[in-house]
């Protein structure tokens, strides 16, 4: 797979890099109905477009405008509020790194069971450990990090059933709790990477490697979740 550049700095690429390579050896489809929520500049979503009919929605217009779609296929959203959708329409959601970032994270889900087709897939990847929350979240408007089980707990009780939970990212690990809890720098998350050009097939080949490792730790959990049944009204209790 092509080692993209959508942030061009070279921690942020390479975590996009890895998860798109995990996620697309989890979702091979065609012709499916497909949502990037939380898309920012969707280029999760992208990478299925040849093929099905993707729906890229955000809260940030900036960021649909850069993306190369169908205007009626790039949604202005507030997650605070329902989706703009017919309920069960989508064969699969990916809901990355998206939320940490929301106050009312239940809500989400509630709103996502309700857009999801019955046996439709729903692909999450979210920041691990609670211990771990420090600077970098801060600086990203993160509102938590998860423990193991927690999210899946949350979603169960929607009517979303857990298929797998893992750990990610177990190489950037231990950089990443150096840099959160001791150097604290806000230079990996501004400007452009000068370095990143002459150094692609290495990072490509790092990706690669991180993309193939499942250990019991990591820098973010992945889940795969299934709505295994029909209509029900979890989404509107209070």
């Amino acid at each position: 797979m092509k080692f993209i550049r959508p942030f061009n700095r070279i921690n942020t690429d390479l975590r996009a890099n890895t998860r798109l390579k995990i996620i697309n050896r989890l979702v091979k489809c065609q012709n499916k109905k497909i949502l990037d929520l939380g898309c920012g500049l969707g280029y999760l979503g992208s990478h299925y477009i040849k093929n099905n009919d993707v729906y890229f929605a955000d809260v940030a217009q900036s960021d649909l405008e850069k993306i190369k779609a169908k205007p009626d296929r790039k949604f202005a959203i507030n997650l605070d509020h329902s989706l703009p959708f017919k309920e069960e329409f989508f064969d699969y959601i990916f809901c990355v790194d998206v939320l940490e970032h929301i106050n009312n994270d239940e809500l989400v889900l509630k709103n996502i069971y309700k857009v999801l087709k019955t046996n439709g897939k729903f692909v999450v990847i979210v920041p691990a450990y609670h211990w771990l929350y420090g600077h970098h979240d801060k600086i990203a408007n993160h509102y938590r990090r998860y423990n193991s089980g927690e999210l899946e707990k949350k979603a169960e009780q929607i009517g979303f059933q857990t298929m797998f939970s893992k750990y990610i990212f177990p190489l950037m690990l231990i950089p990443f709790v150096i840099q959160q809890k001791f150097i604290q720098s806000e230079c990996l998350y501004k400007g452009k990477s000068r370095i990143e050009p002459k150094i692609i097939p290495l990072l490509n080949l790092f990706s690669a490697i991180e993309s193939r490792l499942f250990l019991p730790f990591g820098m973010a959990l992945l889940i795969d979740f299934k709505k295994n049944k029909r209509y029900i009204n979890y989404y509107d209790k209070k």
